[in-house]
């Protein structure tokens, strides 16, 4: 049986981080970030192509930010989680959203860093 402790080399970070922006960037359309509230989708990102630029130290930083929408939907509504689709509007990436801050329809919304890092261990 292999132990518990793992250590991921940083070429296998940036491989894998590397692999996922290529994933992000697989289709005919745009990529795009979406801020949501359970179901309802309150404000959507354009991402560049390439989304990120490549890895560093098993890490992506998206590329072309500052990035502005308008708030399509919710009434000081929360965000609580978020979801990155591919340039084919497919689901790769999704996650929880905490402590965040109210969108209202209309409000400007700005997305100014995100970094995706893969861990060593």
């Amino acid at each position: 049986t292999l132990g518990n402790a793992t250590t991921i080399a940083t070429a296998a970070r940036n491989a894998l981080a590397d692999a996922f922006d290529v994933l992000v960037n697989t289709g005919a359309g745009t990529a795009t970030l979406l801020l949501r509230n359970s179901t309802t989708t309150l404000a959507s990102f354009n991402l560049s192509n390439p989304a990120f630029g490549a890895a560093s130290t098993g890490a992506i930083t998206l590329s072309g930010v500052t990035i502005s929408a308008t708030a399509s939907a919710g009434t000081a509504t929360a965000v609580d989680n978020y979801q990155i689709l591919d340039r084919g509007s497919a689901v790769v990436w999704t996650g929880a959203v905490t402590g965040s801050a109210t969108i209202t329809s209309g409000q400007t919304v700005n997305l100014t860093s995100l970094v995706i890092t893969w861990p060593a261990s």
